[in-house]
């Protein structure tokens, strides 16, 4: 008998949980993006334009994945079996007419895509391709750089924008305000800059939290200041306080374009456990460059 398929579209993000998060525990570390995204949609809504879609996909009575989206963001899917891509696609089409990317484990959101885009006409290419590190035991640098982390206050919220501003243009990421989410990031306490001199040299942030995990994001160094290990201080400070702080790992995405910062999160205890990557789901471009084709797929 063929296995029955169930999409169950959770009308928010408390009954979206009460039915998928024990499976999303299961491997916390590795679905901290989609659990994170949902344990903060239980208090706030307003940083996301309606529709929020939250489904559950089933078969068989049981969970196997799940699948998101808080617009003005991409489609975020977790590890699907391919069977299941069909119905998704299905159910997504009847609250959107047209999603700008899909973000999730490598191969499943290429699957995804492809499906979406085919029956549309669209294409899709490859954008940032990432890699999901954890660290349960912290090694600290051998050499730290000068310097004190500290937390990002309202004083800093003109410099915190500069920043934010900046990272988003160098690593191509989609961030639609970066004065809300500077403000955001004060107000939460969850930014925090690496100083020197008395001068902020490097940024990071606790981008997202779980029972037992936290995620590290907004990793960056003005260019003129790299190169002395003030990332490397900033990250490794922060990790070891999340640690002791009681959590089990905590974990961090990097960008597999840049080996850099892949090796110095490897000296620090990080280890890669996925490969994520977003596709665009886009227009077919009038004249295509037969030379461009590697990076449609």
């Amino acid at each position: 008998m063929a296995p029955s398929l169930r999409i169950r579209r959770c009308p928010d993000a408390r009954s979206f949980l009460a039915r998928a998060g024990s499976w999303l525990l299961e491997r916390e570390a590795e679905n901290g993006l989609p659990l994170g995204i949902a344990r903060r949609l239980l208090g706030e809504t307003s940083l996301y334009e309606p529709p929020i879609y939250l489904a559950v996909v089933e078969q068989d009575g049981a969970v196997v994945g799940c699948a998101l989206r808080t617009p003005p963001w991409p489609l975020l899917v977790t590890e699907l079996p391919t069977e299941a891509l069909y119905t998704l696609a299905e159910d997504l089409a009847l609250v959107f007419d047209c999603i700008p990317a899909v973000t999730g484990p490598h191969e499943t959101s290429a699957a995804f895509a492809r499906l979406w885009a085919g029956e549309r006409g669209l294409e899709v290419r490859a954008g940032m391709r990432q890699r999901l590190f954890r660290v349960d035991r912290l090694i600290p640098p051998a050499r730290p750089a000068p310097g004190r982390m500290r937390p990002a206050g309202l004083g800093d919220r003109e410099r915190l924008v500069a920043l934010l501003g900046s990272f988003a243009a160098e690593a191509s990421i989609q961030v639609p305000s970066v004065e809300a989410a500077a403000d955001d990031l004060i107000a939460r306490r969850a930014a925090v800059l690496w100083e020197s001199e008395g001068t902020p040299r490097s940024m990071a942030a606790v981008s997202g939290e779980t029972p037992h995990t936290a995620r590290i994001g907004y990793v960056y160094t003005p260019p003129e200041e790299r190169g002395r290990g003030y990332a490397s201080a900033c990250v490794a400070t922060l990790s070891g306080e999340l640690l002791e702080g009681g959590l089990d790992c905590v974990v961090l995405f990097t960008d597999l374009s840049n080996p850099t910062s892949n090796a110095i999160y490897g000296r620090l205890g990080y280890r890669p456990i996925l490969d994520v990557t977003q596709w665009s789901v886009e227009a077919p471009a009038p004249d295509e460059v037969s030379s461009d084709s590697s990076s449609v797929i």
